[in-house]
């Protein structure tokens, strides 16, 4: 993305051979929703649901409105991993639950995941289906 010059050609490029984009931009989504706007047939996974890195707990998740928002595309999934890292707290990490339910209810089962998979395999995976 930093080479403007260039960077919308492989975007386009991307959208037209079925690509996935995984985009971890910490506390920057705007230049996300641009590229989900602009190029509808690209895949993009938001890693660490967008978390701001060094931050835990409410701190962490001040931008959850913000990610929910972009349950609108049908292009954009998220990825909820590396949680445990953005909580002051030990497992369970009851703090994170209401952020997580709350992307979960937004995205619902196929937008949302804990693994690095794409939105197609998200899609053919639902996570109510197990896998045998």
């Amino acid at each position: 993305m930093a080479n403007r010059r260039h960077g919308g050609l492989v975007l386009a490029r991307g959208g037209e051979s079925g690509s996935w984009v995984m985009i971890y931009t910490p506390g920057n989504l705007p230049p996300v929703k641009k590229i989900a706007e602009r190029y509808p047939g690209l895949n993009l996974i938001i890693d660490h649901m967008g978390i701001p890195r060094d931050t835990k707990d409410e701190e962490a998740f001040r931008h959850i409105g913000e990610l929910c928002e972009f349950a609108r595309f049908s292009n954009v999934a998220v990825k909820a991993s590396a949680l445990p890292c953005y909580s002051s707290e030990s497992y369970p990490y009851p703090k994170l639950h209401p952020y997580v339910k709350r992307a979960y209810d937004a995205f619902g089962p196929n937008g949302c995941s804990g693994v690095p998979i794409s939105p197609s395999a998200l899609r053919l995976f639902p996570f109510q289906d197990p896998v045998h």
